[in-house]
């Protein structure tokens, strides 16, 4: 310890203030970036799931009707009445 360091700690009361004010600037500081990257994320969440449910094509409820059901997973009734049967 030097005389300086000393001169220091001799008005505790002014240092344990400042420590003080330092510490709760630094606990403002986490939690307004803790709120920022919150928001960030989800305001990318909610950007990602609309576009997704945008983009997917609207498809009809249709069944599926097969005697071989694991043959014919993919296909759709043709419910359109074209004139072919």
């Amino acid at each position: 310890m030097t005389s300086r360091r000393i001169e220091g700690y001799k008005d505790y009361n002014a240092l344990l203030a400042e420590h003080k004010s330092v510490r709760f600037k630094r606990l403002i500081k986490l939690i307004i970036l803790l709120l920022f990257f919150f928001s960030l994320i989800t305001f990318t969440y909610i950007a990602i799931t609309s576009k997704e449910i945008k983009s997917e094509p609207h498809q009809d409820n249709q069944e599926k009707v097969s005697s071989r059901p694991d043959v014919l997973i993919n296909v759709n009734l043709n419910t359109v009445n074209d004139g072919k049967t």
